[in-house]
């Protein structure tokens, strides 16, 4: 005699039961791939040479903020805080050239994320920018889902300061590792003159 399969009893309608394994195998494989994404950015970001920022970026442009704006993207049926940052760019040493370029990042890590009903803090540690500051970037090329980021996080974005007629730029690492020196803001020129010799467009 033919014995119907043994089903778990859960208390749930196979259909909902159904739906339910595939809720938490999305939620499952999101997480995961979130925090493999944190862990290769936060813990194995290595000291990268000017050379290798050079090397490894998609647009080395200078520019200030115009503006920034809050959002969030679908990954993987949850949703990730991203921010974007309109740049008004004034020098560009790597990419296509364009007046206006606009970045969207993983927002800052104060920020949680949602992936249905659970929260994951942090993320990434992306650099903020500020409105109405200058800055030198080097940023990714934009991934399948549009973000970017600067080349080694703190590493690929300099402050440019001002005072009277001395520029000079320092990364979020205090321009350690990159080869200039022992470290400490750089004169700008010196800076572009080294990235146009390794970077001509």
């Amino acid at each position: 005699m033919n014995h119907p399969p043994l089903i778990p009893r859960t208390g749930l309608a196979p259909g909902r039961r159904t739906g339910s394994v595939l809720r938490y195998l999305v939620l499952g494989v999101t997480a995961t791939f979130l925090a493999a994404v944190s862990v290769q950015a936060s813990v194995y970001v290595q000291q990268l040479k000017l050379d290798a920022l050079c090397k490894n970026a998609h647009r080395i442009i200078r520019g200030t903020v115009d503006s920034v704006s809050s959002g969030q993207i679908s990954v993987g049926g949850g949703s990730l805080p991203t921010v974007t940052y309109r740049i008004k760019v004034t020098e560009t040493m790597a990419g296509a050239p364009a007046e206006i370029v606009n970045l969207t990042m993983v927002a800052e890590p104060k920020t949680a994320i949602r992936h249905g009903n659970a929260r994951r803090e942090p993320l990434i540690e992306v650099p903020p920018l500020e409105e109405g500051k200058e800055y030198l970037l080097f940023t990714t090329k934009p991934s399948k889902i549009g973000l970017t980021s600067p080349v080694g996080l703190a590493q690929g974005l300099f402050s440019i300061k001002q005072q009277g007629d001395k520029v000079t730029a320092v990364n979020g690492v205090n321009n350690a590792g990159l080869g200039l020196g022992s470290g400490g803001p750089v004169a700008y020129q010196e800076l572009a003159a080294r990235i146009r010799a390794l970077r001509p467009n």
